[in-house]
């Protein structure tokens, strides 16, 4: 098998708004030249395909009678984890770009279809409410990072006991799919990574520090830009350290009952 190249998908800039899972499997019972924006956000955001983690917290009476009923409100940082390699999930992308458009389905047939050789995992990061500032201070770190900064940190684990550290990473793209996390599906010694008797897998690296809303906390006076109802208001901040930690299962990961990693 031939790697298959990390892309970066061209006018992919969009809007992935969290969403809960249909019952029924559509990715099953439509081809994804069917699915609609909606369904493909669903495979990106909220599927056994990606997992979602979220840092954040929601204000209390207290803080509404000192800041107003403005501070119930909820303050989150949202970190994504897709696979990648997936080819539900690149259907998914490709299903957002073209929009009905079967022109586009065709253009990016081949990056669809193809096969990966290893398991690439790619991270995002959103809030509620939307714009947070810990989202621009995380996306600049990602932007930062490279391969040496995670090698010896960042690896996936599998339940029978097996383990591949990074190989590669790649910063954020322009095309909104988030930083890619580039793993081999082979052991040093030649054995394969994930096996039929495999039933997930663990994904872990860095930590990150995050400045989240505090309600409790004494007042630092710095401003926190959130959505336009929040613009420059000042609000009370907290540092928190962030293990990013994400668990896969494969059995979950199946289309039409094979595997799809």
């Amino acid at each position: 098998m031939k790697r298959k190249p990390i892309l970066c998908l061209v006018g992919m800039m969009f809007v992935m708004a969290p969403s809960m899972l249909q019952a029924a499997k559509f990715w099953e019972k439509e081809p994804y030249t069917e699915w609609s924006a909606k369904d493909a956000r669903k495979i990106i955001t909220q599927s056994p395909w990606c997992y979602e983690y979220r840092w954040g917290n929601i204000g209390n009476i207290a803080g509404s009678v000192i800041w107003g009923d403005n501070s119930e409100r909820e303050f989150t940082t949202i970190f994504r984890i897709a696979v990648y390699s997936s080819r539900t999930v690149r259907q998914a992308y490709i299903a957002l770009i073209a929009d009905g458009d079967q022109s586009k389905f065709e253009e990016y047939e081949e990056f669809v279809s193809k096969d990966y050789d290893e398991i690439v995992l790619a991270m995002t990061v959103d809030s509620v409410p939307r714009g947070l500032s810990s989202v621009f201070d995380l996306n600049a770190e990602l932007q930062a990072l490279r391969t040496p900064d995670l090698i010896h940190n960042t690896y996936l684990s599998s339940d029978d006991g097996k383990k591949v550290y990074l190989q590669e990473y790649i910063p954020p793209t322009p095309d909104g799919t988030g930083a890619k996390f580039v793993f081999a599906n082979h052991l040093p010694d030649g054995l394969p990574f994930i096996t039929p008797s495999t039933g997930k897998f663990r994904f872990q690296t860095k930590e990150f520090r995050i400045k989240e809303i505090d309600p409790q906390g004494q007042a630092e006076g710095i401003p926190v830009r959130a959505t336009r109802e929040f613009v420059d208001e000042t609000r009370n901040l907290k540092t928190d350290v962030v293990s990013v930690d994400a668990t896969f299962e494969l059995k979950r990961m199946t289309v039409k009952g094979e595997r799809d990693y």
